[in-house]
C-alpha cells in the first residue's frame, strides 16, 4: 500500500504542478512577436500602484505603529496578500512604499507568477537571452538590454550548481543624482518558487546609487554574461520532454567516466591495490569527495572503470545530481512516463523492466527509495545511475558497469 500511494504522490506531484504553473492574474509584457519584454520600473511602479490601491482599501493585520513593525526596508504593512514595506506607519496616498513581499499565494502578483513554480517555469514569463543558464557555478546572465538613453534592464540567476536561489530581474534607471534599481526578486528553496520581493518603485534618495556603482554593476554583469563554463541542466515537471539517461551524461564534473584513468582522477587522493586472486587486480581511488574502482593487472596498468562513487556534497554527478537533492528535483531531470508497476512493486519510469535502456524506482518502507537509469554503453555492457534517498533527500550516488 505504501508503495502504491508513493507512486500515486508522484504522479500527482507533476501532473498538479504543471496545471497550477499556468494559473495567476497579471500578464506578461509581449512584444509584437509575443515574448515578454524585459521588466521595467515603470510596469513595477505600475503594479506597485495597484497593491497599494488594494492596501487602501483595508486595514493591515499587524500594527505598524507597533515597535516591532520597524524594519530596514520600512515600516511594515502585513495584508492577507501581501507584506508591505512604507516610509511611514500610516497608510494613505502619501505613503511611500519601499518594498512589497509576498510569500503566500496570492492574487496580482507579476507576471503571472505563482508559488508552486520551477525556477524554468518562471524564467519563462520573463525573456532572456541564455536559455542554457550559462555563466558559472554561482550564477548567470538571462539578458542585459540598453532600454533608454541612460537605463539598462536585466534578468539574473543566482545559484549554487543546479540549486537556483533567486532570479532577479530589474531595470537601473537615473533618479535625480544617482540611479535606482527597480528589482523584482523571485526566491527559491527545494526548486520551487517561495516568495517574491519587489522594490525600487519610485524616485528614493536613501536608495540612490552613484554612477560609478552603476557602472560597475554593469561591469560585472557583462563579465559573468561571457562565461559558459556552467550551464543549467534541462528540467521538466512533464518526464516525456526528457530523454532517458545515456551514454552523454556519463560524461561530469570534468570526469569522462567511460574513458577515465587513475590518474586523471581529482587530487587529492589515495590509492590501493587489491589481490582479487584469479589473475585480476583491484585498485582504488578515494578522493575528498569520491571513490573510484578499477579493474587493472598486477602493476595496475590497463585500468578499467568499474564504478564511482559520489560521497561529497559538493561534486556533481550525471545531469548536475547531488547528494542532498530532493528526490522531486532529480526527479525532474531524467525521463519519466509513468509506466506503472513491476511484479515486484516497484515503479517504471521508462523501457521495460528487464531491459535496457529503462529506468526504475522502488520505494522501501517510509525513508528509502532507490532509483535506477540504465543505459547501454557497447560491447555487451551498460552502466547503471543507481541513486538512493533518505528520508526523501539523495544519500547515495553510485555509477556501475554491469554486463
Amino acid at each position: 500500500m505504501m508503495k502504491k500511494m508513493l507512486c500515486f504522490a508522484i504522479t500527482m506531484m507533476l501532473i498538479l504542478a504543471g496545471v497550477t504553473a499556468g494559473m495567476g492574474e497579471s500578464t506578461p509584457a509581449p512584444t509584437e512577436g509575443g515574448n515578454p519584454e524585459p521588466l521595467t520600473a515603470k510596469e513595477l511602479a505600475e503594479w506597485a500602484d495597484g497593491i497599494k490601491a488594494r492596501a487602501l482599501e483595508l486595514g493591515p493585520d499587524n500594527d505598524p505603529t507597533d515597535e516591532s513593525a520597524e524594519t530596514e526596508d520600512g515600516i511594515v504593512f502585513a495584508y492577507p496578500f501581501a507584506t508591505l514595506y512604507a516610509d511611514k506607519a500610516e497608510m494613505n496616498g502619501e505613503t511611500r512604499i519601499n518594498a512589497i513581499t509576498m510569500s503566500d499565494e496570492g492574487e496580482n502578483m507579476p507576471r503571472k507568477l505563482n508559488l508552486s513554480m520551477t525556477p524554468g517555469e518562471a524564467s519563462a514569463l520573463f525573456p532572456t537571452d541564455n536559455p542554457q543558464m550559462a555563466g558559472d557555478r554561482t550564477g548567470a546572465i538571462l539578458y542585459i538590454r540598453s532600454t533608454g538613453e541612460d537605463s539598462t534592464a536585466y534578468g539574473r540567476v543566482y545559484r549554487d550548481g543546479q540549486r537556483v536561489q533567486a532570479i532577479e530581474y530589474g531595470e537601473i534607471v537615473p533618479d535625480q543624482k544617482g540611479y535606482r534599481i527597480a528589482v523584482l526578486s523571485c526566491l527559491f528553496t527545494d526548486g520551487i518558487l517561495y516568495e517574491i520581493r519587489a522594490a525600487g518603485f519610485t524616485e528614493n534618495p536613501d536608495a540612490q546609487i552613484s554612477k560609478e556603482d552603476r557602472d560597475l554593476m554593469i561591469e560585472e554583469m557583462k563579465a559573468l554574461d561571457l562565461k559558459d563554463e556552467y550551464i543549467a541542466v534541462k528540467s521538466s515537471r512533464n518526464g516525456t520532454d526528457l530523454t532517458p539517461f545515456g551514454p552523454e551524461d556519463l560524461v561530469f564534473s570534468g570526469i569522462n567516466f567511460l574513458t577515465v584513468k587513475p590518474e586523471e582522477l581529482p587530487e587529492p587522493y589515495v590509492q590501493d591495490m587489491f589481490d582479487n586472486e584469479d589473475g585480476t587486480w583491484i585498485l582504488t581511488v578515494t578522493g575528498e569527495e569520491y571513490e573510484a574502482v578499477f579493474q587493472c593487472d598486477k602493476d595496475g596498468k590497463n585500468a578499467k572503470i568499474v564504478s564511482f562513487t559520489v560521497n561529497g556534497e559538493e561534486l556533481e554527478g550525471p545531469r548536475g545530481v547531488r547528494l542532498g537533492d530532493l528526490f522531486h528535483e532529480d526527479m525532474q531531470r531524467f525521463r519519466f512516463e509513468g509506466r506503472g508497476m513491476d511484479e515486484n512493486g516497484g515503479e517504471v519510469l521508462y523501457g521495460e523492466a528487464d531491459q535496457v535502456p529503462r529506468g526504475t524506482v522502488s520505494y522501501a518502507g517510509d525513508d528509502g527509495i532507490t532509483v535506477q537509469y540504465v543505459t547501454d554503453i557497447g560491447d555487451g555492457k551498460n552502466v547503471t545511475l543507481l541513486m538512493r534517498y533518505t528520508f526523501n533527500l539523495l544519500s547515495e550516488i553510485m555509477i556501475l558497469v554491469g554486463e
